[in-house]
């Protein structure tokens, strides 16, 4: 940018020296190079500007997947939403702080009033991607967090992932969480409990078809940038 910038200004200097000094006929050329060049330039500026504001983004992508940043303090806006790195997590996390599912179903509900229901689509569907993923669907169940389980059925639908929602439904089916929906923690333990349940077939069923959950989260991606709006956040923890 400073080399071009250089080189122009030699030009446009020397066909001035021309013009004042050795023929008038430069004079058109120089006033035409001159328009063109702030035409120029102001493209270029437009375009750096462009670039570094990517660049910013993908590095809050890059430090927040080593840990150097808190994920709940940038914006999510269509740069970070359409940069190559971006994972669903980058998306949802920053309106994590504001869901409470630590408390009553109830709690949850009022909380996540505030956002979409694409964004409650992804939330559900993180929340019980990550948690099978890493204790199983008797540790995704057993934990606060397992209250989503309608919300992930229904998110996986939306996202177009039906292999995934069958397999929670199916899970689900074994305590009759479909028809009797037990969102209070302490219900649902005591119910899987008292029948014995380990889930474990439907964590294979799960394991054999993403083992990586690779599939899902790219599954999770094309729906968020298909309803990119609906995902734009501006946290308020930043400022």
């Amino acid at each position: 940018m400073r080399f071009r910038t250089v080189g122009s200004l030699f030009i446009i200097c020397t066909l001035w020296v021309c013009m004042v000094y050795f023929s008038p006929k430069f004079a058109i050329w120089f006033w035409v190079l001159l328009v063109v060049t702030i035409i120029v330039k102001g493209f270029l500026l437009v375009r750096y500007l462009q670039l570094n504001e990517a660049q910013n983004t993908l590095g809050k992508v890059i430090l927040e997947q080593t840990g150097d940043i808190d994920v709940c303090r940038y914006d999510v806006t269509p740069q970070l939403i359409n940069a190559t790195d971006t994972a669903p997590e980058h998306v949802i996390d920053p309106i994590r702080p504001y869901v409470n599912v630590s408390g009553s179903h109830e709690d949850y509900l009022k909380d996540m009033s505030q956002f979409s229901i694409e964004q409650r689509h992804i939330l559900s569907v993180n929340l019980y991607i990550s948690a099978v993923y890493g204790d199983g669907h008797y540790g995704f169940f057993t934990d606060s967090v397992g209250m989503v389980y309608l919300d992930a059925i229904e998110g996986l639908k939306a996202i177009g992932a039906e292999k995934y929602a069958m397999i929670l439904e199916e899970a689900i089916s074994a305590f009759d969480g479909k028809n009797r929906p037990l969102f209070d923690l302490k219900r649902r333990v005591d119910k899987i409990n008292e029948l014995g349940l380990d889930f474990e077939k439907a964590d294979d069923a799960i394991y054999s078809l993403d083992e990586y959950a690779k599939k899902i989260a790219e599954m999770q991606m094309v729906y968020i940038r298909s309803h990119v709006n609906n995902f734009l956040f501006d946290n308020p923890q930043k400022h």
